[in-house]
């Protein structure tokens, strides 16, 4: 189901149109009834209100009949009657009896939902009516379990049981298992219902079997309450509360009221049976809630009965006398069993009588939709036609063909609208002889002259009494005629005309489908025109597509310029093309491109602003075709060419405008041979004007980048030399400041041995032992030296790493030992700062690693340094490890974790370099171990250039810097197993 539920939603993302989108959400809607209701509204809603939005009539029937049956499904039948009974309306009066099948049974559900059963009835028999004219045995047999389930409310077990065996027959028929088990839950319902509980219950296990099979969640809880009322009757209370209890479980993955309403009151039986009378009420309480949501009047009569006597059974006699109460104006409302019968018996004898005449009604329907499908199909069998031929004549002649299926005819003709005559184009049988034009039709005159003027269909029953010329007879056959115009654009271009030997008059239907033929006609003729202008135009758009490669194949203005004015000059059959190009914004323009006899005198003579027909069209911005060449005085003569009587008949110029300024004109000129220009010809020439344009203007920016790109280079060439020069000095500084560094360190080394020696003599020296003042002073000395000491080593380690000389002894090394180790080394600063540092025992369990121990003791003194440093008193530290694949190779992961104010997000990539302070550097308090303590900046880079050193990885991460959310850091170890 879950591939069909995505194959439905492909469907309405790649729908092409609206109305393919209306069906594809539909067809959701109805796949989703029982398995996502919610989904299922929504695809329903937006399907009605896209089909409102065009509006699709058709459509708009068919989304109102699936909201309709969501509806029924989530117990709103009142929305579910309104919805149905407006979907039964539309697709009535389309005579769509396919859908009407279903929108029928969803409003018969409905009512009978409400206990309207002659309502429920009524439509059942319409869609039985419906399903016997269609032949589709799935409705029919889904509208005889509905009568079987009609049947039963009403009382009358055996017809019942009669229509739910004929529906039973038909679902295992055409193999619809789902359909076969509501039959057999309902078989056993009324098996019950009449006492024999041995063959209720085997109709119902075998369908429950059936439906475990399939797998069908709402048919086994429908069979569990079926099962538990049987099992109840029947006196064996254990098997039907485990039937109940399983139903009620399965509500989880399919909701439904209405089974669980069933469900809950059988439960508050079981319950009271057994003596658990609180629990009983607690089972009532919600189907009396579920009864009044739904509308289930029959339900809530028996559940509020029951209820009163479970609030007996408890002593609450106010509580049992208003459910009673309740219990009895219900009872009224529905239950009165004499009337009722006779009414229903005196019902049915009605609905029935009424079914027969809405049989016919239906079957007339149906007749009416089997036309216009055929006519639908011949439509479609003419649009691929269509495709496939361009002769005008045979695809009128295929048209006529088509129609004479529809509707009977002896001669038919199509007939075109010219020059105020009507030409015949193709007539109807072949062979059927010549026919003439009909000459000279008077708007208004005659039945042609009716059609033409008021541009609607005429008929007559007989046409032997018309005053007809001779050349008319052969469209008017003596008996009956029909004369429908082509219309495109609400003007007639022609006439379809059938013509009958006998006086029977054209019906409605058949006037409808010869005006949808001659509409099929009137486009097939406006196809054919439009092929035709096509055709004349194929030859200008393959030119402008050449000019566009022109343009794009060459950067030479000149080159590119000379190639479309070429192309102008062999399309509009010209004997003189010219460009003329405007010389440095002035008034002159330049013949830059000129081809023809008289090319070198156009060149040797530019062309002045507002002078001539070209300057006047350079002056006015304005495209301009000239016809006559003897036009005033705006020619101007030209050195070296014919004088006026010789020059060419024609002229057309278009203007080459730029930023709202003229910059050049196109000029052909034409003989009189070669015919005048058309408006059409110069839209193309403004056309080739604009590519004219866009070759300027790339020309331009390719000298405009190229000139830049010099430029560039050589600001680049400069700024890469005064680059290489700052590297070297920054290479300088940087070796200069290591050199600084290693030596300052050796030097500072003995003068702080000498120091922490003598400090640690003087510590044991009897003289001072004992005199409290004297020892602090030598023990702060001696402290201050191991100190200065320790950042002198860490200065000759970061020297190392720098250097990339750090020489590692390689051994393998359990990383939960040396954690635990650097974890004992500081426990006085941690117990100092009233922190925890937690070890998680899967330290232990990982696998060793080949390093340097004394190098990675270093790594996570300073990790663990860190830690402390930045959390605040009181906080937490964790150390974590796990195995981690990297590239297919195993590492070794470390994560050190505290709960301190954090890294600001623009200090993580910068914390591992050398030297670098977070926060102030003035406000840091001093002590190795202190809140937010100071150091040289160096243990972070240290840490990372020994992990590096080892083949590994060390980087952080951490939400933020917030000293009063104490967001926290993570610091990630990765390091190579030794395996």
């Amino acid at each position: 189901m879950a591939s069909e539920l995505d194959q439905l939603e492909a469907n309405i993302v790649g729908a092409e149109g609206v109305g393919e989108r209306i069906d594809a959400l539909v067809a959701l809607g109805r796949a989703l009834l029982r398995k996502d209701i919610a989904r299922a509204g929504e695809a329903g809603d937006e399907a009605l209100a896209l089909a409102q939005e065009i509006g699709d009539v058709y459509r708009e029937g068919i989304c109102l009949g699936c909201l309709a049956a969501i509806a029924n499904r989530v117990g709103e039948h009142e929305q579910a009657i309104e919805y149905g009974q407006k979907s039964v309306a539309i697709l009535e009066s389309w005579g769509e009896l396919g859908e009407l099948v279903l929108s029928l049974e969803t409003v018969a559900v409905a009512y009978w939902r409400l206990s309207d059963l002659s309502e429920s009835l009524v439509y059942f028999l319409k869609q039985l009516a419906v399903c016997e004219q269609l032949g589709d045995e799935e409705a029919h047999g889904r509208v005889l379990s509905g009568l079987g389930v009609l049947y039963s409310a009403m009382g009358e077990m055996e017809k019942a049981i009669a229509y739910e065996q004929q529906g039973l027959a038909l679902f295992r028929k055409i193999g619809n298992k789902d359909r076969e088990a509501l039959l057999l839950n309902n078989m056993s319902y009324h098996y019950m219902k009449m006492g024999d509980y041995d063959e209720a219950l085997r109709l119902g296990l075998v369908g429950l079997e059936l439906a475990e099979s399939e797998k069908d969640i709402y048919r086994i809880i429908v069979l569990a309450g079926t099962l538990g009322e049987t099992y109840m009757k029947k006196g064996d209370i254990g098997e039907a509360e485990r039937h109940c209890l399983r139903g009620l479980a399965l509500l989880d993955q399919h909701a439904d009221p209405n089974s669980e309403l069933d469900l809950r009151f059988f439960m508050g039986q079981i319950k009271l049976a057994q003596g658990e009378t609180a629990e009983a009420l607690t089972y009532l309480e919600v189907a009396v809630a579920l009864g009044e949501r739904v509308g289930n009047k029959d339900a809530l009569y028996q559940a509020y009965e029951l209820m009163g006597e479970t609030r007996v059974a408890l002593g609450d006699y106010q509580a049992a006398y208003e459910a009673q109460l309740r219990c009895n104006r219900i009872k009224d409302e529905i239950y009165n069993e004499e009337r009722a019968t006779k009414l229903r018996q005196i019902e049915v004898a009605h609905r029935t009588a009424v079914a027969e005449k809405e049989a016919s009604h239906y079957a007339d329907l149906y007749a009416s939709e089997q036309s216009r499908r055929q006519l639908t199909e011949i439509l479609q069998q003419l649009g691929q036609a269509m495709v496939d031929q361009v002769d005008l004549g045979q695809m009128l002649a295929e048209i006529l063909r088509q129609l004479a299926v529809l509707v009977s005819f002896d001669r038919g003709a199509v007939l075109l609208w010219r020059d105020e005559r009507l030409v015949p184009i193709t007539v109807w049988p072949e062979g059927s002889g010549v026919w003439e034009e009909v000459p000279l039709v008077a708007i208004g005159e005659g039945p042609l002259g009716i059609i033409l003027g008021e541009k609607r269909p005429f008929l007559t029953t007989t046409t032997a009494d018309l005053d007809l010329s001779p050349l008319l007879r052969p469209y008017f056959a003596g008996g009956s005629w029909l004369g429908v115009p082509l219309l495109r654009q609400e003007v007639v271009i022609g006439v379809l005309t059938l013509a009958r030997r006998e006086a029977v008059a054209y019906d409605e239907e058949g006037v409808q489908m010869a005006r949808a033929l001659a509409a099929q006609a009137a486009v097939t003729i406006e196809n054919k025109r439009l092929y035709q202008q096509s055709e004349q135009r194929a030859e200008a758009l393959t030119t402008l597509a050449q000019v566009g490669e022109d343009i794009l194949a060459s950067l030479d203005l000149q080159v590119v310029l000379e190639r479309l004015a070429t192309h102008a000059h062999q399309l509009f059959n010209a004997i003189q093309t010219v460009l003329w190009l405007r010389q440095d914004e002035g008034e002159l323009f330049a013949a830059t491109v000129a081809i023809g006899k008289y090319s070198d005198e156009l060149r040797a003579d530019p062309m002045r602003l507002g002078e001539g027909f070209a300057g006047g069209v350079a002056q006015s911005g304005q495209a301009e075709i000239i016809n006559d060449m003897d036009e005033g005085e705006r020619g101007k003569h030209v050195p070296g060419t014919p004088e006026r009587e010789e020059t060419p008949a024609a002229l057309m110029c278009a203007p080459l405008q730029m930023h709202n300024q003229t910059i050049g004109v196109l000029v052909l000129y034409r003989e009189k041979a070669a015919g005048s220009f058309m408006t059409g010809d110069l839209e193309f020439l403004v056309g080739l004007a604009r590519q004219a344009i866009i070759a300027i203007e790339n020309a331009r920016l390719y000298r405009r980048v190229q000139k830049f790109n010099e430029q560039l280079e050589q600001e680049v060439v400069a700024r890469t030399a005064d680059l290489q020069v700052a590297y070297k000095q920054l290479e300088r500084l940087d070796r200069t400041k290591s050199d600084f560094i290693a030596v300052t360190a050796h030097e500072l080394r003995t003068p702080i041995t000498i120091l922490r020696g003598y400090g640690q003599l003087l510590e044991q020296d009897a003289l001072l032992v004992g005199h409290d003042y004297q020892m602090n002073l030598v023990s702060g000395m001696v402290n201050g030296a191991r100190r200065m000491h320790e950042i002198v080593n860490t200065m000759l380690t970061m020297v190392k790493v720098d250097s990339r000389s750090l020489e590692l002894q390689a051994e393998a090394i359990s990383l939960g030992d040396i954690v635990k180790k650097v974890v004992r080394q500081f426990r006085v600063e941690i117990g100092e700062r009233k922190q925890t540092v937690i070890v998680e025992e899967g330290m232990d369990d990982l696998p060793v690693v080949q390093g340097d121990r004394e190098a990675l003791m270093i790594v996570f003194e300073n990790l663990i340094t860190n830690g402390i440093k930045y959390t605040p008193d009181g906080g937490q530290i964790m150390m974590r490890g796990r195995m981690h694949e990297v590239d297919g190779r195993q590492m070794v992961e470390v994560q050190v974790e505290d709960t301190g104010i954090g890294i600001a997000g623009e200090a993580l990539p910068l914390i591992f370099d050398k030297f670098y302070q977070t926060g102030e550097v003035a406000n840091h308090s001093s002590g190795k171990t202190k809140f937010k303590g100071g150091g040289p900046g160096l243990g972070l880079a240290i840490a990372r250039g020994i992990v590096e050193a080892h083949g590994g990885r060390l980087w952080a991460e951490s939400e933020g810097y917030d000293e009063s959310r104490l967001p926290g850091s993570i610091f990630y170890l990765l390091l190579p197993s030794k395996g």
